[in-house]
């Protein structure tokens, strides 16, 4: 009998700690449960032209930044939002990358209360299409 009752109490004593750190765990992304998602507009953009890209799963009111770059070459241009009560936050880069190639927008969230978060989405330039005359 003495090692059933002792039993009990070892269990119960180990799903303290358990249940307090599943209820004392921060959020990582809002709604929980749901990690950051970054888009763009469309998937091929014209050399310079304006790329919009939106963040979802964002904690509202909290600060987004939107970093548009091409790894290996020298274009780096970051746009800062806020995300919306519903959780989303959009980014315009009004003069896009000028030459052709494959390129990123990453998205990185966190600090003043709000939960860290990153994401990533690829977009290409295309060359420009000759006129027609």
């Amino acid at each position: 009998m003495k090692s059933v009752s002792g039993g009990k109490i070892l269990i119960s004593v180990l799903t303290v700690p358990l249940t307090v750190g599943l209820v004392a765990a921060p959020a990582l992304a809002y709604p929980p449960g749901n990690k950051p998602e970054v888009f763009v507009k469309k998937s091929v953009f014209r050399p310079g032209k304006a790329v919009q890209a939106r963040a979802v799963n964002i904690k509202p009111g909290c600060a987004v930044t939107f970093i548009y770059d091409a790894p290996g070459r020298s274009f780096d241009k970051r746009v800062t939002s806020k995300a919306n009560r519903n959780g989303v936050a959009d980014a315009t880069l009004n003069q896009g990358p000028r030459r052709p190639g494959k390129y990123r927008v990453v998205i990185r969230t966190g600090g003043n209360g709000c939960p860290p978060g990153r994401a990533v989405t690829t977009f290409k330039v295309a060359k420009k299409t000759p006129a027609k005359g």
